[in-house]
């Protein structure tokens, strides 16, 4: 399994040249998992090898191969920010305190409670 999403431009466009962004955003994930010792210094060597030796993309597909699966999610409190998982880890949400739900149920609450007032009001004939 090449670790790809369905929609990587690697497998829809095989033939297409790598960009130099392409191949150094490669080189720094495989940096990355021999730094984490996730691949051996021979597979690291001989990936690095086939990665400047390759001219399209689809060269690449196999090279992913070698490459822990890249894991993407947003952080769960909304920040937007990527989270990196390793297969088998989970996303553990980060708690912050709700500050928002008591300002909006007194925002709310107060609209609610003066729109009965009007109600009344008009129902009553004090207004209009």
């Amino acid at each position: 399994m090449s670790g790809l999403p369905i929609e990587s431009s690697y497998s829809r466009e095989p033939s297409r040249p790598i960009s130099d962004a392409e191949r150094d955003e490669f080189t720094t994930r495989l940096n990355s998992a021999y730094e984490r010792g996730d691949i051996p210094v021979e597979t690291y060597q001989q990936t690095m090898d086939s990665l400047y030796a390759a001219r399209t993309v689809g060269e690449l597909v196999p090279l992913t191969a070698v490459l822990p699966a890249r894991y993407r999610t947003t952080d769960p409190a909304g920040s937007g920010s990527e989270v990196e998982l390793k297969p088998g880890e989970v996303n553990v949400p980060v708690t912050r305190p709700d500050t928002h739900s008591k300002l909006v149920r007194l925002v709310l609450g107060s609209a609610a409670a003066i729109v009965v007032i009007v109600i009344l009001l008009v129902i009553f004939g004090v207004i209009f």
